[in-house]
């Protein structure tokens, strides 16, 4: 049975997108976790003022995250499904292959069993 492969050109594309993505993913981790420990060095008081009046914003770098995040995983899902396809494909091939040599080797111990034994003097 043919594989149906996704052609090479969509492929290295949708790796380009996916690679792009993960690096906006994580640039958007570095800077929230340089924010916060910035926000951390300062003190208690003026902690509370930035927060009170939501001068980071920090809501938003996590709605942001999220949303990479989730774009990511739509992205990744179809893949995922092909490869299981695929995998399940290349395992019933294999279940057939391995069930031929069983009966292979079934008819072959059974001819052996039937051949009486010649001694050699």
């Amino acid at each position: 049975m043919p594989q149906r492969r996704v052609p090479l050109s969509h492929s290295q594309e949708l790796s380009t997108q996916l690679r792009a993505k993960v690096v906006n993913l994580y640039s958007q981790i570095i800077k929230y976790q340089v924010q916060l420990a910035h926000q951390y060095s300062r003190g208690v008081f003026f902690r509370f003022l930035r927060d009170l009046f939501v001068a980071d914003k920090w809501k938003d770098m996590l709605m942001a995250l999220q949303k990479t995040e989730e774009s990511i995983n739509k992205d990744i899902k179809p893949l995922d499904s092909g490869a299981w396809r695929t995998i399940g494909l290349n395992v019933s091939e294999l279940q057939g292959k391995a069930d031929d040599i069983l009966i292979g080797l079934s008819k072959v111990r059974s001819e052996v069993e039937v051949c009486p034994t010649y001694s050699v003097k």
